[in-house]
């Protein structure tokens, strides 16, 4: 889900093996469901589908233009291609938000800013805190939501 959740699917030649030696990415999976954090897998017949997780940005990743403080986790989401637009990203991201209501004062995400999620994030109760340059030298928005 990662592969998605990064858009790596749109760069050529880069395939989900690629992205596992990914310093920029590497991060996302390596800490799945640590320090109880949840994640979710939203699943079609046994076959996953799409996944919503948080992380934590570690110490190390202050000068991460996402980072916006050491307790405000950080958002990642993705629905398999196909499966956009059907209340997958939304069901996730409201179980998450849900589960972790109390524990944190916040979450940040970024999303590419031409990226139609944008929208869902907004109507979720995100705003934007501006834009940022992400991984591949495009622009994103970086946006938060207080629960």
């Amino acid at each position: 889900m990662l592969f998605y959740a990064s858009h790596s699917n749109d760069c050529p030649g880069v395939g989900p093996a690629d992205i596992m030696d990914n310093p920029d990415l590497v991060g996302y999976i390596e800490g799945w469901k640590l320090a109880g954090l949840p994640g979710v897998i939203a699943e079609k017949d046994g076959d996953p589908i799409g996944a919503a997780w948080l992380r934590l940005l570690p110490k190390s990743e202050e000068s991460n233009p996402v980072f916006v403080r050491g307790d405000i986790p950080e958002l990642a989401v993705a629905v398999l291609p196909g499966r956009e637009g059907k209340g997958i990203g939304t069901a996730m991201i409201q179980s998450l938000l849900t589960e972790i209501r109390g524990r944190f004062v916040s979450v940040v995400l970024s999303a590419r800013a031409d990226n139609p999620a944008v929208g869902l994030y907004r109507r979720l109760g995100f705003r934007s805190l501006g834009e940022i340059t992400n991984r591949v030298g495009t622009r994103s928005v970086k946006m938060i939501v207080d629960l």
